[in-house]
């Protein structure tokens, strides 16, 4: 996100700034039903019109274990595993700079239970990693 404002009236108005965010999302389809997940999130704010620049990455990763024909699922999930999520947010306005920090809950894992209430579709496609 670039912002960039110009004023003619009053050029001491004028912002200009740079904030950014990138992410990675990755699935491992294993063998036995297990699916491994993970994403990364990275975000920078710009230090121009605040004290400092802002930056925090986002770790969050899963592991699921399909049961007895993928009808029930165990998934372990971990969120924020750097903990480093800073609860921050910046942005500008037309006459103004906004800074919001909120709480989080930081590091955490959870443990969950599904049940697919459908049929399981088998689709035909198949990928072979070999024994």
């Amino acid at each position: 996100n670039i912002s960039d404002r110009n004023y003619s009236l009053n050029e001491s108005f004028d912002q200009s700034f740079l904030n950014y965010a990138l992410y990675v999302d990755k699935n491992i389809f294993l063998p036995k039903g297990i699916t491994l997940s993970a994403n990364l999130d990275h975000t920078r704010y710009s230090s121009e019109f605040f004290s400092d620049a802002q930056e925090f990455w986002l770790l969050n990763a899963s592991i699921r274990k399909d049961l007895f024909d993928a009808k029930y699922s165990i998934i372990v999930k971990g969120f924020d595993l750097l903990g480093q999520n800073l609860g921050l947010e910046r942005n500008g306005g037309l006459n103004s700079l906004n800074q919001t920090e909120y709480n989080t809950l930081g590091r955490y894992v959870t443990l969950g239970f599904q049940m697919n209430l459908g049929k399981v579709r088998k689709t035909g496609i198949s990928i072979d990693v070999g024994n």
